[in-house]
């Protein structure tokens, strides 16, 4: 797996940060592995590295880049939810998060 012909590298790291996400969702974050994730995205391990150094920064961009709105939307919808109720509901619609087209 070498480069995706016409994608560039905004959209790699873009499909790496959702396939994290998913395998994420499905394994946990002990039982993902970088191989999956990069297998998942359709790129190889070499790609993802050159977009992440390791599993723990996948994960904090992946919040970093989608949990922002997803908390203040909740925040808004109820302002008095408990905090742990939210991160938990921030990860479960992080999967919600449209997957931008496949090429």
């Amino acid at each position: 797996m070498g480069r995706i012909a016409g994608v560039t590298a905004a959209e790699t790291r873009e499909r790496l940060l959702r396939a994290a996400v998913d395998v994420f969702a499905r394994r946990g974050y002990d039982g993902a592995r970088v191989a999956d994730i990069a297998a998942a995205a359709g790129v190889s391990n070499g790609a993802l590295y050159a977009h992440f150094d390791s599993k723990a920064e996948l994960i904090v961009a992946a919040l970093r880049a989608h949990g922002p709105r997803l908390l203040a939307d909740l925040l808004a919808a109820d302002p008095d939810r408990p905090v742990a109720e939210l991160l938990v509901a921030v990860g479960r619609r992080l999967l919600a998060v449209p997957t931008p087209a496949a090429p």
